[in-house]
């Protein structure tokens, strides 16, 4: 399959989804209790391809301004393999603040993928999205492995907010 690669890291590539094709390596990922235990979804049932095929015909009119969803590929000799997902979405109405999210299965956890993921990220985005001054992260407060990637790499704490059922959701800022 032939992707058009949006950057890469020693041992990622993360692209742009050219076809339908290219979203079906998602569907475990998504289908994978732990690894979406943290994700927002109020989904019942497990996802489709044609779920996943919605979720990114949705956000096509992102790309344009070098934001979007991205496929996360590990770089392996002989076959690439998708391990997760990339987003970069405007943050509220405000033109100078991206935010950004990712999801790595989790086989793929504690090898230091996220920080080599998020490192680049925040390069690109310095790089290419220059309006963009300010980035993002919300996760939920009982993920603490992926708030701990987030100070490691160089964010810092800015708030935390009640969600619905006594939840908490904690917002993490970091400027370019």
């Amino acid at each position: 399959m032939s992707f058009k690669v949006l950057f890469e890291t020693q041992r990622l590539l993360i692209v742009k989804a050219l076809t339908n094709e290219h979203l079906t390596p998602l569907l475990p990922i998504y289908n994978d209790v732990k690894t979406m235990q943290y994700i927002p979804s109020k989904r019942d049932t497990p996802w489709t391809i044609q779920d996943i095929k919605d979720k990114y015909n949705i956000n096509q009119k992102l790309y344009t301004d070098g934001l979007g969803l991205y496929l996360i590929y590990l770089k392996k000799e002989g076959k690439n393999e998708c391990i997760g997902e990339l987003c970069l979405l405007n943050y509220a109405s405000n033109t100078a603040f991206v935010e950004i999210g990712y999801i790595i299965h989790q086989t793929y956890w504690r090898q230091g993928l996220g920080t080599e993921l998020i490192l680049a990220t925040l390069k690109y985005i310095h790089e290419n999205v220059p309006q963009r001054t300010n980035v993002i992260a919300q996760l939920f407060e009982k993920n603490i492995a992926s708030a701990q990637l987030l100070y490691k790499t160089g964010f810092k704490f800015q708030s935390k907010e009640k969600l619905q059922h006594g939840e908490y959701k904690l917002i993490f800022h970091y400027d370019l």
